[in-house]
């Protein structure tokens, strides 16, 4: 077990990694959604040129591209957690 000397060492540790962490996770997620923006473009695209509805197209485009929210990936996460608990 860790001494008392040592739990401000401990804490700084896990500051400093979670700093990183939470900067790769925030870049990741950027790079997603602008993924999702750029296909759901071409899935936009897809539908128009296959004769669906111009506001219907639009309304799948939003809500596949909006399925990436960040709090959808933290509930999704959640659930995970959760399940894992259960086990």
């Amino acid at each position: 077990m860790a001494e008392d000397a040592d739990i401000p060492k401990i804490l700084a540790i896990a500051i400093v990694s979670g700093g990183g962490l939470v900067t790769r996770f925030g870049l990741s997620y950027l790079k997603m959604r602008k993924d999702a923006r750029k296909a759901g473009k071409w899935f936009y695209q897809g539908m128009l040129s296959n004769g669906i509805p111009k506001e219907y197209a639009q309304r799948l485009r939003e809500e596949y591209e909006d399925g990436l929210s960040l709090e959808t990936l933290i509930r999704a996460g959640m659930d995970v957690a959760r399940s894992h608990d259960n086990d």
